[in-house]
């Protein structure tokens, strides 16, 4: 009994020291450390805080570049590796209304989709205009393409169009499915594969339209029924290995064998997860399809089989995901109230979390060793550097 009290009253003694020798340690890295917010507005002085209203046209990066709006004007800037802006290049007043999507920039140039459906190419260091076209349907609601010296966009009254990316002359154009008033903005693009594009509509059905004339080849509908009010395909359509991978928003995920006879492709697998699918990654490195949900979960499902092989609770209630990123050992998860996690690649397990107090409505942006996240405000980024 005395030995016991002796241990006791020794580690007493001694806690003083080890106290000051941890406080000694160099503290342990943050895989998100805050570097601030930079402003990529025009008026600096009155932009902080203004809210867009609009989140899909948040500003674009390529390498120094940044082409972004603000207060109806379209900036491009050149910036320093550490984000610090280094000029104003130019300043561009577009059609009213303003850019409907984000700016697409090539190594030259830099297109601008306005909702009233004109699309206007600039010179990237000039902004002196190389071409406008005015589309017969106005409000590009998904992400522009530029593939093999053309242009492809969809609108919201679901027109796909390829454009002449030299003279802004419509190639063709091709109804994907019939407009509706009502419907939500998911960004899913077209993806390109052997001379021919895959798209999709608001059923959720998936195209595929042969890139020189437009023709379509084949079409995929779903053949189980879904109730659900929409059902527009989330996020990328992805194809690997002769697959194709895709997530709808009533809580689908296929996938497609591409090899199948014939215009009737069939399903490798499919999967109902009975909840709202808000964000998805597919991560061929892992061989495997993340996907986030509206009531603030985290799946992960494996490509071949589609096994689910990870279920995780963001326990943030009844919260969206609204972005899932990937680096060489990290994976992020963005909340659309704001918070953020930090995920083990390899293990899957949670290693930081941190909460941005804003809304954040569309994609991270990953420049070298920063992560960049749009704030409501369409030309603020919050700046966090990872490892």
């Amino acid at each position: 009994m005395l030995f016991k009290k002796l241990i006791i009253l020794f580690f007493f003694l001694l806690q003083p020291f080890f106290l000051l020798a941890k406080s000694l340690l160099p503290p342990k890295p943050s895989l998100m450390s805050p570097m601030g917010i930079i402003n990529l507005s025009g008026s600096l002085e009155n932009s902080t805080g203004k809210l867009v209203g609009y989140p899909y046209s948040t500003g674009s990066f390529k390498d120094n570049y940044y082409v972004g709006e603000d207060d109806g004007w379209v900036l491009a800037y050149l910036l320093t590796k550490n984000q610090n802006i280094s000029r104003l290049l130019w300043e561009y007043k577009g059609p009213k209304g303003g850019l409907s999507t984000s700016p697409l920039i090539t190594d030259e140039y830099a297109v601008l989709a306005f909702k009233d459906g004109t699309v206007i190419t600039v010179d990237l260091k000039t902004g002196k205009e190389k071409w406008t076209t005015k589309l017969e349907s106005s409000f590009i609601d998904a992400p522009l393409v530029f593939n093999e010296g053309h242009l492809y966009l969809s609108t919201f009254s679901q027109i796909l169009y390829k454009i002449d990316f030299n003279t802004g002359s419509i190639i063709w154009a091709y109804q994907l499915g019939m407009p509706e008033d009502v419907r939500i903005r998911t960004q899913t693009t077209p993806v390109f594969t052997n001379n021919s594009v895959f798209a999709a509509n608001t059923d959720g059905d998936i195209l595929n339209l042969t890139l020189d004339t437009g023709k379509l080849n084949f079409v995929f509908r779903a053949p189980f029924i879904s109730t659900a009010q929409f059902k527009n395909l989330i996020g990328s359509i992805t194809i690997h290995e002769d697959s194709l991978y895709a997530a709808r928003y009533d809580g689908y995920l296929i996938s497609l064998n591409l090899n199948s006879q014939g215009s009737q492709k069939t399903l490798n697998w499919q999967l109902d997860l009975k909840a709202t699918i808000t964000a998805t990654k597919v991560s061929t490195q892992d061989n495997l399809q993340y996907v986030g949900t509206s009531n603030g979960n985290i799946h992960a499902f494996e490509l071949s089989s589609g096994k689910p092989i990870w279920d995780k609770p963001l326990n943030i209630g009844n919260v969206s995901v609204s972005s899932i990123i990937s680096t060489e050992k990290y994976f992020y998860i963005a909340a659309s109230n704001g918070q953020l996690f930090c995920f083990n690649r390899e293990t899957r397990s949670l290693l930081e979390a941190t909460d941005l107090q804003t809304q954040v409505l569309t994609d991270l942006v990953q420049r070298d060793n920063t992560l960049l996240v749009p704030a409501q405000h369409n030309s603020l980024f919050y700046q966090l550097q990872i490892p």
